[in-house]
């Protein structure tokens, strides 16, 4: 995640370019979401119910109330990562991948031969099935649209819907 970049520099004492020359030879794969209103409520929802993740039995908590404010700080945050994440990979020749959180959700056999592929290395042809559910429902839906008509919606969500667009490093 983009803020663990801050928290690495932190823990090393070093500025950001002696951090990147700890890792020699790296390589990149960035996932992030097209719809980054949605990855603003799940990431709020999150932190309010203190429930990051669930199986379909578990129940799905919601927050005592949608908070817009906070939902508006994490969106810009998620647009901050993804051009901080491009600005960073255009700096030099590190081979990397774009993936759209949407398309792991749809097809996680499909990401990991992708992030396989960057990376150098083999995998099985296919992961086991796992028992996680979406947190996203009717309360999410309902607090997007709220948020959309409180705020007017985002203009860079548009010009910046898809992840596999961005700038890769030697384009």
């Amino acid at each position: 995640m983009w803020t663990h970049l801050g928290h690495l520099q932190r823990w090393a004492g070093c500025d950001l370019d002696r951090v990147l020359n700890l890792f020699p030879d790296p390589s990149a794969l960035v996932i992030g979401r097209r719809d980054k209103v949605a990855a603003a409520v799940s990431w709020v929802r999150a932190l309010a119910t203190d429930t990051w993740s669930r199986t379909g039995a578990d129940p799905n908590p919601i927050p005592h109330q949608a908070d817009l404010v906070a939902i508006s700080t994490a969106h810009e945050e998620q647009h901050r990562a993804e051009e901080g994440w491009a600005a960073l990979l255009a700096r030099g020749p590190i081979p990397c991948s774009w993936l759209a959180y949407e398309d792991l959700v749809v097809d996680p056999s499909g990401a990991l031969a992708q992030a396989a592929a960057i990376a150098g290395v083999a995998v099985a042809p296919a992961l086991t099935p796992t028992d996680l559910a979406i947190q996203r429902d009717g309360w999410s839906a309902e607090v997007t649209s709220r948020w959309t008509e409180t705020t007017g919606g985002c203009d860079r969500c548009g010009a910046l819907a898809d992840v596999t667009a961005a700038p890769r490093a030697g384009d």
